[in-house]
């Protein structure tokens, strides 16, 4: 008789259902993930996490795995990380569980914390907060760029997860903790307006190499009130349209899409650059500057100067 498991459980629930270890152990679809804890196929990481905060006491669910539940914008290899990272919330942190990162905190507030099913997880805010310990501030700015977006016009509409006066308040809660110097000053560079983290790694490299003052996703309309187009990047002074180009972009669909795209931005009187990954990451030489620098960064300083 075969039996129907839930993708992730623990050996008490399967005891309580008459299922022994035993049994447990010679079911080839069935792995352990840690003492007390079993799990079928390829659940979600969200699952695994809210069933280790059952087995231990006075922990929440935190930092990377946190974001991922949430989905802030975080680096890849936090992504690919298969760990769980809880915090501890009172008391030593003693646990020596297999696929588990644990972390202690000074101070957890009640408002720093929410329901996740039978567990709790930390908040947006909070999540950023922890992230701030190791994150470089590149990669703080893209994580609280992708939690503050948010659009109220153009093509579709969403609101933001939180603010940048909501984690500031937090920061204020925990004055001298590791990582708050850093988080403070990266939300003074965080804008509303980056659709991806590359979309706010090109903003930064410009803005670094002296290119300020650009608009982030910013609609230009026809007389009429149509959207003709909307910039990831726009100066409006030269009407000039940065785009940056994700791998979406090479599907057939999403090409016609960008033709029509820049046809229009053309019309309407503007200069279309488009970005791609590798400009971000590859530099040149640029002879007016005299300076090594990304493409990009080359790219549209050209393009600006023509149009000055």
């Amino acid at each position: 008789m075969n039996r129907t498991y839930p993708s992730v459980f623990t050996t008490q629930e399967a005891a309580q259902h008459g299922v022994s270890r035993r049994v447990l152990k010679r079911n080839n679809n069935i792995n352990q993930h840690s003492q007390g804890l079993r799990f079928v196929g390829n659940p979600d990481v969200a699952l695994i996490a809210e069933k280790i905060c059952e087995l231990t006491e006075d922990i929440v669910i935190s930092h990377h795995t946190a974001a991922k539940v949430h989905g802030l914008r975080i680096p890849n290899y936090l992504e690919k990380k298969h760990e769980i990272s809880v915090l501890k919330t009172h008391g030593k942190w003693s646990t020596k569980r297999q696929g588990v990162v644990g972390y202690r905190t000074k101070k957890l507030l009640d408002d720093e914390t929410q329901p996740f099913g039978s567990a709790y997880i930390t908040t947006v805010e909070r999540t950023i907060f922890d992230l701030a310990q190791y994150l470089t501030p590149y990669q703080l700015i893209q994580v609280v760029d992708g939690a503050i977006n948010s659009h109220a016009h153009g093509y579709y509409c969403f609101e933001a997860q939180t603010s940048i006066e909501k984690i500031r308040g937090l920061c204020l809660k925990h004055p001298g903790e590791r990582g708050v110097k850093k988080l403070k000053l990266c939300l003074e560079r965080a804008r509303v307006g980056s659709d991806s983290a590359q979309e706010t790694l090109l903003r930064l490299l410009l803005d670094d190499h002296g290119i300020h003052g650009l608009l982030l996703n910013h609609p230009v309309y026809s007389e009429d009130g149509e959207l003709l187009f909307q910039s990831d990047l726009a100066d409006e002074r030269t009407k000039t349209s940065i785009q940056y180009e994700g791998e979406h972009h090479s599907e057939q669909l999403q090409v016609r899409r960008d033709i029509r795209r820049e046809r229009r931005t053309e019309d309407a009187g503007w200069t279309e650059i488009r970005i791609m990954a590798t400009d971000l990451y590859e530099e040149v030489f640029d002879a007016d500057a005299q300076d090594w620098m990304p493409r990009a960064v080359s790219i549209v300083r050209r393009v600006l100067k023509a149009k000055s």
